[in-house]
This record gives C-alpha cells, structure tokens and sequence, in this order.
C-alpha cells in the first residue's frame, strides 16, 4: 500500500505534467495567432501560384498548430481531473486501511 506521502506526491507530480501541458498549449496557440499569421504573408513582395500555395500551407498549418494548442489545453485539464480523483480514491483507501482492524 502507497503510503500518504506517495500518493501526495503522485499528484503533485500529475499536477505538475498538466501544467506543462497547458503551458506548451497555450504557447502553440499564441504562435498560431495574428504574429504566426503575418509570416505567411507574402502578397507585398511575392505574387503568382507559388505564392499562393505558399499562403495556404501556411494557414493549414497555423489551423494545425491552434488544433494542437486546443488538444494539449483540454488534455490537461482532462489529467488534472483524472489525477484528482485517483487522489481522492487513493486517500480514502489509504484512511480505510489504516483504520481496519483484524480481530483474531
């Protein structure tokens, strides 16, 4: 059986793993952003097709990189949930152990 230290530091570290999550998804949404938008544009100094294919890769791509951001904030938040319930559950096995008592 985890003792209560473990079980506090396992969600701390939970805890920790979402926010570095939430951290990297809010970072790829700023980038997919207007600043993220201004370094595909190219119509003041490059014109024709490739110009313009260049244009759509570059909003895919953005689209892609704000898709990803969205994912990695709700993944967080989904492990920050999950790792409060295994808390929870986890210290109430831990007091229901501890308070058990075998009669012989």
């Amino acid at each position: 059986m985890k003792s209560a230290s473990w079980i506090r530091m396992d969600f701390r570290k939970a805890v920790r793993l979402a926010e570095r999550l939430e951290d990297i998804g809010k970072d790829l949404k700023n980038m997919g952003g207007e600043e993220g938008a201004e370094a595909f544009k190219t119509e003041l100094f490059w014109e024709g097709e490739a110009a313009s294919a260049w244009n759509r890769a570059g909003t895919d791509t953005l689209r892609q990189v704000l898709e990803t951001g969205n994912k990695l904030t709700g993944t967080a938040s989904s492990l920050r949930s999950a790792a409060q319930r295994v808390y929870e559950a986890e210290m109430r096995a831990y007091r229901l152990a501890k308070e058990r008592t075998y009669e012989i």
